[in-house]
């Protein structure tokens, strides 16, 4: 008769997937394939934040392997020592759902040898190459070296873990990031807001017997937090059209700033075998300091920075006249007063990504931008000065609604029409 029959309560449950995680999460379902190099402290956490929301398919790109002082802000336990970082936030990610996996992975450095062909690839499949790794030399090789990309973005922390940057291109690629990573710079020099943005949180600290065995102290909650915002900020930049350059930084109190940058477009030209870059901010402002001191021609530093292995020269910013500088209706001397400590200062607040690239000067009103014979006497002196470094001599003229970048030879340069500026 079944009396003696115990009746047991069943709770049928269904295993998650991607598509309900999404609907748990309150956002809706993404697929967006991925390509993210480095799986490290903010890639770990950022990529588990995004596959709990059901979000990307992934394919995780890093060579490193987890090490016992990891685990004070990653994503992994204590039984994964040894184990490659890619393959464990892979196993974490795809552990999560039911039946369904969302992330593969390769031990591989992104810079190594043999990596390109395979980047490449994976990139004509992805709508995305994220760079997490905190390496501005990867981030640049993903911008410049992998035709295949469809669009690039950087996500990292500064040194003092209380400034997290994204960096993401336009969906065209007009801006790249390698162009917003300039970008970048100049503001932290010149954006008050951004005091101390490249500063270490404290002194290095030994894990281990090599010389290289050093890491910076930084507080999981830092990580935690600054993993959030990255995450959710990512999602947003896939969602628009246009560049991103924006800062989030922890404040004193808990609160979190967010300190959003205008990202510029920029022109390029190709000149006596470098490619030279300048985005539009700082052709404005060299016709601002022109137009400031007009009638009489004017000029200073230029500032920027060399990449002598892709022959990129990125002119990113523009010193006014020094104090002692000698200024005519038809002709300039630029004086020395306090440049050599302006360009210093450059150099140490960007880690030396930005110095003296060197000379621009003003013509008068309806004159044309081509050089001189005074011009051509400076970029002889520039030359004999920067030979020694076996760097080309940059100069700059600036007229009315025309900049002249001349590069290696007073004759070989570009003209860029800036009337639209």
């Amino acid at each position: 008769r079944g009396t003696d029959v115990p009746v047991e309560t069943l709770l049928p449950l269904v295993g998650l997937s991607p598509k309900s995680a999404a609907s748990l999460s309150g956002v809706p379902p993404d697929e967006t394939p991925i390509v993210a190099i480095g799986c490290g402290m903010l890639g770990s956490q950022v990529v588990m934040n995004l596959a709990r929301a059901g979000f990307g398919r992934w394919l995780l790109i890093d060579d490193d392997h987890l090490l016992p002082h990891n685990l004070v802000r990653h994503a992994a336990s204590g039984a994964d020592i040894g184990a490659a970082k890619a393959r464990i936030v892979s196993r974490e990610a795809n552990g999560l759902f039911h039946e369904e996996a969302i992330a593969r992975y390769s031990v591989a450095n992104a810079l190594g040898r043999g990596q390109a062909v395979a980047i490449n690839d994976a990139a004509a499949g992805s709508e995305l190459i994220l760079d997490l790794s905190a390496a501005a030399t990867v981030a640049r090789h993903l911008a410049i070296d992998v035709p295949n990309a469809k669009r690039v973005m950087s996500l990292f922390l500064t040194p003092s873990g209380r400034d997290l940057v994204l960096l993401g291109e336009d969906r065209s690629r007009t801006t790249r990031v390698d162009d917003l990573e300039m970008q970048h710079y100049r503001a932290a020099v010149r954006n008050k807001d951004l005091d101390g943005h490249f500063e270490a949180a404290g002194k290095r600290l030994r894990y281990g017997a090599s010389c290289r065995d050093v890491t910076l102290p930084l507080a999981q909650a830092n990580a935690a937090i600054f993993s959030g915002i990255g995450a959710t900020a990512l999602r947003n930049a896939l969602q628009s059209d246009t560049a991103i350059l924006r800062i989030w930084r922890l404040q004193e109190d808990l609160s979190v700033r967010a300190i959003a940058l205008t990202p510029e477009d920029v022109r390029s030209a190709v000149i006596h075998n470098w490619t030279v870059r300048a985005d539009n901010g700082v052709l404005k402002r060299l016709h601002a300091l022109r137009h400031r001191r007009l009638p009489p021609e004017t000029g200073g530093a230029l500032i920027g920075h060399r990449d002598m292995h892709r022959r990129i020269l990125y002119l990113v910013h523009a010193l006014p006249a020094p104090k002692d500088s000698q200024e005519g209706i038809a002709f300039f001397e630029r004086g020395c007063e306090g440049l050599q400590g302006e360009v210093a200062d450059y150099e140490r607040l960007t880690a030396g990504a930005l110095t003296y690239l060197g000379e621009w000067h003003s013509h008068p009103r309806r004159s044309p931008v081509t050089p001189s014979g005074h011009d051509r006497s400076l970029f002889g002196w520039l030359k004999d000065r920067l030979k020694l470094d076996g760097v080309p001599p940059v100069m700059a003229i600036v007229g009315d609604n025309e900049i002249g970048v001349y590069v290696s030879e007073p004759d070989d340069g570009a003209l860029w029409n800036t009337r639209d500026l």
